[in-house]
């Protein structure tokens, strides 16, 4: 199990708190442990999948992969392949960026990343089992159904707004498809290098000059003098095949130096996202919200979705604290509604999404995310009482 590789990583967290005189169970003591693991944890997951993704991006023919995503089948199974995959990884919200910004990477339609990157914070087998434990088979099987249903739905929902036209310039440097390369070699091809050509028809021969032109005199009339020009060399050629640039590096060199490259590129955004986090999860009190919305009132939904926007937790955490807050009379939908925000939706993971997101897209996402959380807490509400 993926978190359970992450384990020693937690305990020598603690340690260090420990060893600084601190209690790594409340206050800047566990602020400081969590910091300590989560920025471990989130940098080699961003580093061992950038280089999964960069090295299967090099090696396979990802182009077809994009093509099939792209027909009727494809979008008919992409998504709900994505949500799937989602709920079989244990990550929280900031541990799924790295393999959102590998599914980037690789070309995958922006819709399908983000069938991924909502349903997985919020589903996985340890949730389900907890709820299981907690709430009973059915409320557990609600969950999950409802959390890959968001995700399929957010996703599509996204795609259709052309989210792929709102990520970051960084996002879109990170495309590949075979056909940037050969674009980005006719628009280098040129007479000498520097000028502009008139792209032919498909499949015409191009005249293409690969080597400058030598004007020598070819007859004299009185003081006038007569040029003539001669290409030293010529081919009747594509643009692609005089432009060939040699063989690149390995895949495993190709796949480091991408994984570095991007790295080096979101670690500021990681420190700043893990910070927030950090302040989040050492003081905020996990009573705080049980005597304001025991009342069950028609907008307490709606506002514990937006109270837990900016919070930030792992859905196996917040299982528990559900469970309290229902056990002190707050309905279980808006419950529900607070821990899904929480745990789908989070400043820290919005900071480190900035970098691969505008904000447009941000704001698209987290209004989506938020819907789709409104639904399912007003669906909890509804159930009859004892279900």
């Amino acid at each position: 199990m993926i978190a359970s590789l992450f384990t020693p990583v937690e305990r020598a967290a603690d340690g260090l708190a420990r060893l600084c005189g601190l209690d790594p169970t409340q206050g800047a003591g566990a602020a400081a442990a969590f910091f300590t693991y989560e920025f471990v944890k989130v940098s080699i997951l961003i580093l061992a999948i950038s280089w999964g993704m960069a090295f299967v991006r090099r090696s396979l023919p990802m182009e077809r992969v994009r093509r099939w995503l792209t027909t009727p089948l494809g979008r008919l199974l992409g998504y709900p392949a994505a949500a799937g995959f989602g709920a079989l990884t244990p990550f929280c919200s900031c541990s799924s960026v790295p393999l959102f910004i590998g599914f980037i990477e690789t070309g995958i339609p922006v819709g399908v990343t983000f069938a991924f990157l909502i349903t997985s914070p919020l589903v996985n087998e340890i949730v389900v089992a907890l709820f299981l434990a907690s709430f009973g088979w059915k409320v557990a099987a609600l969950y999950t159904g409802s959390g890959i249903a968001l995700g399929i739905a957010g996703g599509l929902t996204i795609q259709a707004l052309r989210g792929e036209q709102l990520l970051s310039p960084f996002a879109r440097s990170l495309r590949s498809p075979e056909g940037a390369t050969a674009g980005a070699e006719d628009k280098a091809c040129c007479c000498g290098g520097g000028g502009e050509t008139t792209p032919a028809s498909p499949g015409a021969p191009r005249l293409v000059v690969t080597a400058p032109l030598v004007f020598k005199p070819a007859a004299s009339a009185g003081t006038t003098t007569v040029l003539s020009y001669h290409p030293v060399q010529a081919t009747q050629s594509g643009c692609r095949a005089a432009s060939r640039r040699p063989p690149g590096p390995g895949a495993f060199a190709f796949a480091t130096g991408e994984a570095w490259g991007i790295y080096r590129q979101i670690v500021a955004y990681l420190l700043v996202a893990l910070a927030i986090g950090a302040g989040i999860h050492g003081y905020l009190p996990e009573g705080l919200f049980a005597d304001f919305f025991r009342s069950g009132a028609w907008w307490h939904v709606p506002a514990a979705t937006a109270i837990g926007l900016p919070l930030y937790a792992s859905a196996n955490a917040t299982v528990p604290i559900l469970e309290t807050l229902v056990a002190k009379g707050v309905p279980l939908g808006t419950g529900m509604a607070l821990i899904m925000s929480a745990v789908g939706v989070s400043l820290p993971e919005l900071v480190l999404l900035k970098r691969v997101m505008t904000v447009r897209l941000l704001t698209l996402f987290t209004l989506v995310v938020s819907t789709g959380v409104i639904v399912v807490g007003y669906i909890f509400n509804a159930l009859p009482p004892g279900w």
